[in-house]
């Protein structure tokens, strides 16, 4: 016969809790003890996913033209600006796909900077994470596409920047995946 405790302090429990587990919990109605872990679960922040990255967007303009030197001004068939780096549309596709996601990064206090943490939030990340840093400004690309191909300049901004000294790698033991992206990182 199995003398295993079945009591144990939730703090306990949630040290052993990682995401992705399939849990069974019990107990009492009348005492409202399963509602407690319910409670502590939902405030530990376990993810299925952490995502470490580059976050800046991609300037993307599209039509049969090649950019000309000498200050000529071309006109091309459309533009726009969406959320890039690898790290960042993957993280948002997870969410989509009903992942609990964290994103680990660096923006800087900026237009771009904020169009992606709003972008990225709206799409189901949690931007908590991500550095602000008030003096550095956001990286960005701008992609020249024509037909099958294009041709991407990109501005870093504070994509050297990140660090994984600069994150609180604890948080690590908390998640069932981890997720790496981006040049700087390697």
């Amino acid at each position: 016969m199995d003398r295993t405790p079945k009591v144990a302090p939730l703090r306990n429990v949630l040290a052993d809790l990682r995401s992705g587990q399939t849990i069974a919990i019990g107990g009492s109605l009348l005492h409202n003890k399963p509602m407690a872990l319910v409670r502590e679960i939902i405030r530990s922040d376990v993810r299925d996913l952490v995502v470490i990255g580059e976050v800046n967007p991609d300037i993307i303009l599209s039509g049969d033209v090649m950019p000309e030197f000498g200050q000529v001004e071309k006109i091309v068939e459309s533009g726009a600006v969406r959320i890039g780096s690898s790290s960042a549309i993957f993280a948002c596709g997870a969410a989509r796909l009903g992942l609990n996601v964290m994103f680990w990064g660096m923006v800087g206090d900026d237009l771009f900077g904020h169009l992606m943490l709003d972008s990225m939030r709206a799409r189901g990340v949690n931007v908590d994470s991500i550095i602000v840093d008030p003096n550095r400004q956001t990286g960005f690309s701008v992609i020249l596409a024509t037909g099958a191909d294009r041709a991407i300049l990109t501005y870093p901004g504070v994509m050297p920047d990140i660090r994984l000294s600069n994150l609180d790698l604890d948080q690590l033991n908390r998640v069932s995946h981890l997720h790496m992206g981006g040049y700087y990182l390697l």
